[in-house]
């Protein structure tokens, strides 16, 4: 059944390489979110590594490295892209893309009833499958005397459903973007660390 599922697929696939792609500068909003500047220029430097700019690129990573204006700028045009991809993405193309996720963290049985539930569902978008949790979420903490207890229900079993979709490729994804971040925050606070304690005359 498995196997059934995923053949044929990898070529199908191939779009999700840019969610690869545009993931530091996922990670470069996030440390700008937390005001770790020297952190986010790390993940922009790698975001331009792996885009395809050309004689452009050396440029760019100077400016980065020297602090410029237009930053957060890059972060901001592709990060959008980032999310843009990943909420476009079928159901069945994200099943195959973190397969080995899938393989590692659901055993047994298990596995198999995730397998029939991503296919059930696989031609769905999972932007659909988020927005339809998302609904349900609002309406279940809703104080709205409008919503009444049987929505309140219906809403529970919306995200017990959908969630099935959803949460899964969340922590799959997030796993993902914290094995890129960790490695850029530790450079990051040895840089500043470093700078921080560096003998005065030794100081730019």
């Amino acid at each position: 059944m498995v196997n059934d599922y995923v053949k044929g697929e990898k070529e199908e696939i191939k779009y999700l390489d840019s969610l690869m792609k545009y993931r530091p500068a996922a990670v470069a909003t996030k440390f700008y979110q937390e005001k770790n500047e020297t952190a986010a220029k790390g993940a922009l430097e790698k975001l331009v590594s792996t885009l395809d700019i050309g004689e452009d690129g050396p440029a760019m990573l100077k400016a980065i490295r020297e602090g410029r204006e237009g930053d957060k700028t890059l972060a901001s045009i592709y990060a959008p892209e980032y999310e843009k991809i990943l909420m476009g993405a079928k159901v069945k193309d994200l099943f195959e893309f973190y397969s080995d996720h899938f393989k590692k963290y659901i055993e047994g049985d298990s596995y198999d009833e995730a397998v029939k539930v991503f296919n059930e569902y696989g031609n769905e978008t999972y932007k659909d499958m988020y927005a339809k949790v998302i609904e349900a979420q609002e309406k279940l903490s809703s104080k709205s005397p409008n919503v009444t207890d049987e929505d309140r229900e219906k809403a529970k079993k919306t995200i017990e459903k959908y969630g099935r979709i959803t949460m899964p490729i969340q922590n799959f994804e997030n796993l993902e973007l914290k094995k890129l971040a960790d490695p850029l925050e530790d450079t990051a606070l040895k840089k500043d660390l470093t700078a921080m304690f560096k003998p005065a005359g030794e100081k730019e």
